[in-house]
């Protein structure tokens, strides 16, 4: 029997991964990370509050900050929240496509938000209420349920009829609905319950102005309190304007009950709104509960956020799968700088695309998604800020082996010479390997990879020492030792990526240390530039800095 294959690694029918930036409602069903859950977790602990404030006859109203930069995950949260609805209902608003941004505005974008079954369900709450005080003998709740001599004759219970009139069996008398819900006294609520019932949802997609909009707001929230229906209300993208702030403001000041007011900003629109309108910005600051979200600061972070992707698509993944992963994406993290949260995720879905009809996703994978969505990128902290693609060109065709290393940058150090010579930033420097005369030492001479003479007069020798090993020994080292004990040279430097130990150490040696594959990948390069005869005035600055990063050359 043949093995079920599937299109993407990890048995995967489909990227999970979108290539939208922006996050959809279908997106957001997945949270990863640990801020970002944190955040989640403490808005539903604000809904269970409310809930239970709400359950001894309170009226409460909270407000939830959440800050940060672009690209940081708000707007994803805020969908997210939304997506959660079963257990609030939520009211998610995008400023960027409302106009004007004012309170009528935002106001008809809440509603439209609201769901149709919202209003359903707060109509038959409110249907059903009736029918449980009507049980309980009250007399205005019987009159708005028409409950007649009939009714009683047949034994027909006041809870029956108000099912009968939710599901639309019987009529009701919404003309005596004021007296039968004395709870709810206010002309704003009672015009929310009148429209409801009478399944006018059009009643509430009208707001002439700032005042009925703003009691509209009141009403339709005092009606879901009253029926332990928590209303989160998520307003993202929000700028310094005055007629917003003033909306804002005035929504804060009311306390609409059983509302979770959730402001999503920029960073610097705190800044600025301190400046346009304090008093909203200290209403906004003394929120109970203000959370600052930004990129990802470790790798673990972004992996979390990347499982949680792959476990909402049923990715069957190992351990040993999901380890080598995490470390793919440790290496994205630390050597290319791929923190963004939309980096990221874009890369994967790159990688995904490229692995099709590959069990698991690997390195090469992920070096082809990196060098398709950052085709024009520099390596991060590269001296000769070489572009991504040339690093890899450059890792996977030149640094295969200990030995190929060494060759390549011997042969890089002598072109960095001859350019230094020719730029007259030394006075000489010898083409090849050079013999330095021992008189008195173990040998007569010994080699060097590269001599230079300094325009003070120093006479240089530079060494190459790749090693296998993490700590130099001083066989290693023994003809550059050699050649400052009893050659006539000033200074040595042994170019290396091993350590060393103090006993090798002398006041004529230095030990310029290859960091990793990001420092020999600029010796390489530049090299290959030089050959080239493709060096331009902006790698001309970087080899400078090369040349003094490895101690030669006189600069002004």
């Amino acid at each position: 029997m043949s093995q079920l294959t599937t299109e993407y690694p990890y048995g995967l029918e489909i990227n999970p991964f979108s290539h939208v930036p922006t996050p959809s409602l279908t997106a957001a069903k997945v949270l990863g990370g640990r801020r970002w859950k944190g955040v989640k977790e403490r808005i539903l602990i604000c809904v269970k509050e409310l809930n239970e404030s709400m359950n001894k006859g309170q009226k409460v109203f909270s407000i939830v900050n959440i800050v940060g930069p672009l690209g940081t995950g708000k707007t994803h949260l805020a969908l997210h929240m939304k997506t959660l609805k079963d257990e609030f209902e939520c009211a998610y608003v995008d400023l960027t496509r409302i106009e004007p941004k004012d309170l009528p505005s935002v106001y008809l974008a809440i509603v439209k938000e609201l769901s149709e079954g919202f209003f359903h369900e707060l109509r038959n709450k409110l249907i059903l209420k009736l029918g449980d005080r009507a049980e309980r003998g009250e007399k205005n709740a019987r009159k708005a349920l028409r409950i007649g001599i009939i009714d009683r004759i047949f034994g027909r219970s006041p809870i029956r009829i108000a099912q009968e009139i939710v599901e639309k069996k019987r009529t009701m008398n919404v003309y005596a609905l004021r007296e039968a819900f004395p709870d709810i006294l206010d002309d704003d609520a009672f015009e929310s319950v009148f429209n409801i019932l009478s399944e006018n949802l059009n009643w509430f997609l009208e707001a002439k102005d700032f005042n009925e909009a703003l009691r509209k707001i009141k009403g339709l929230a005092r009606v879901s309190c009253s029926l332990g229906r928590v209303l989160l209300i998520e307003i993202d993208e929000i700028s310094v304007n005055k007629p917003l702030m003033d909306g804002l403001k005035a929504i804060i000041n009311e306390k609409p009950p059983g509302v979770v007011l959730v402001t999503i900003l920029r960073s610097e629109i705190m800044t600025e709104m301190s400046n346009a309108d304090p008093s909203l910005a200290d209403r906004l600051q003394k929120a109970p509960f203000t959370y600052f979200l930004a990129q990802p600061d470790d790798p673990e972070e972004i992996w979390d956020i990347i499982k949680e992707y792959l476990k909402f698509h049923y990715a069957v993944i190992s351990e040993q799968d999901g380890e080598a992963l995490k470390n793919l994406i440790k290496y994205a993290f630390s050597e290319f700088g791929m923190n963004k949260l939309r980096d990221v995720l874009a890369l994967m879905r790159e990688a995904f695309e490229i692995a099709k009809g590959s069990e698991r996703i690997r390195e090469d994978h992920l070096i082809g998604a990196i060098i398709r969505i950052r085709p024009n990128a520099e390596l991060r902290n590269s001296l000769m800020r070489i572009p991504i693609p040339d690093y890899f060109r450059i890792i996977k065709t030149s640094t295969k082996t200990y030995e190929e290393i060494s060759d390549n940058l011997t042969k890089a150090i002598r072109d960095l010479g001859r350019y230094l010579f020719m730029k007259g930033a030394i006075f000489y420097a010898h083409g090849a390997s050079r013999r330095i005369d021992t008189p008195g030492g173990s040998r007569s001479f010994r080699l060097a990879d590269l001599y230079l003479e300094e325009k003070d007069g120093r006479k240089v020798v530079v060494n190459v020492k790749i090693s296998e090993k993490e700590c130099l020994t001083r066989q290693e080292i023994e003809d550059t030792l050699e050649m400052i004990e009893h050659g006539r040279v000033d200074q040595a430097i042994i170019l290396t990526n091993a350590a060393h130990s103090k006993d090798l150490e002398h006041p004529k040696l230095i030990f310029a240390k290859i960091g990793d594959k990001h420092n020999i990948a600029d010796y390489i390069y530049f090299s290959e530039k030089f050959q080239a005869n493709r060096l331009n005035e902006e790698d001309e600055k970087n080899v400078v800095r090369l040349a003094k990063c490895l101690g030669v050359g006189y600069w002004e």
